[in-house]
């Protein structure tokens, strides 16, 4: 079943058009790795499927729950907010603020935080943390949400190796209860080794397919204008 739709999305930006006709699914069970060279529209893309960017024509469709990780940079590290109120804080929109969060929010957050090992940090300041910490905690977000779909935006960028590996199996775990994953990297080796299926996009979809599309020297040249 898909989970995720974008069906003939097209969106301009600034007077330019990012994304043309695309269209794409995501099944339930699925890890689909988005890829394409800088500026081909992967992460208008995954806005414009969550309702955050307008599409000029077409339309996306949810049909669960979704989570989105954003890049690192886009959060507010320096704000002054620990681990484990930063991951409360996916939930506000579901709050009553004159009711505060549910013992079901907390016990939501406290699960997310276990999975991806951030419990013995929920009280330091999310300024002190390291980079893959960081990652962390934006995924710990996005869970806290128990969605059906996770979007990730580069979510493999400047992590070492231990987060690589909890990353990697948090996801198939995610795979395996027949949630939805999408996520954009330019980490080639993860995306043959984690993805199910891989969707090569610059302004349009080049090819979607299982991941040998990643030893198509021809679908490649068409993607990215270079030779691997």
């Amino acid at each position: 079943m898909n989970l995720l739709e974008a069906t003939d999305v097209s969106v301009s930006l600034g007077g330019r058009q990012v994304l043309q006709d695309v269209s794409l699914a995501v099944k339930s069970g699925e890890i689909v790795g988005l890829i394409g060279p800088n500026g081909a529209g992967k992460t208008t893309l995954l806005r414009a499927m969550l309702g955050l960017v307008p599409a000029a024509t077409g339309h996306s469709a949810l049909r669960a729950g979704a989570g989105y990780v954003p890049q690192r940079h886009e959060f507010a590290w320096d704000y002054p907010i620990t681990v484990g109120n930063a991951a409360l804080s996916a939930l506000t929109r579901r709050t009553q603020w004159w009711r505060g969060y549910t013992r079901q929010q907390r016990a939501a957050v406290a699960g997310a935080l276990s999975q991806v090992d951030l419990t013995p940090l929920r009280d330091r300041p999310v300024g002190q943390l390291s980079g893959g910490q960081r990652q962390r905690v934006l995924v710990a977000r996005a869970l806290a949400l128990e969605p059906g779909v996770l979007l990730l935006d580069e979510p493999f960028t400047g992590l070492d190796v231990p987060t690589q590996e909890l990353l990697t199996a948090l996801l198939r775990d995610l795979m395996a209860q027949g949630k939805a994953v999408l996520m954009t990297t330019h980490d080639l080796n993860i995306a043959a080794q984690l993805c199910t299926r891989i969707c090569l996009l610059n302004g349009i979809v080049v090819a979607d397919g299982d991941p040998s599309l990643l030893d198509d020297t021809g679908v490649w040249l068409k993607a990215f204008g270079i030779r691997r």
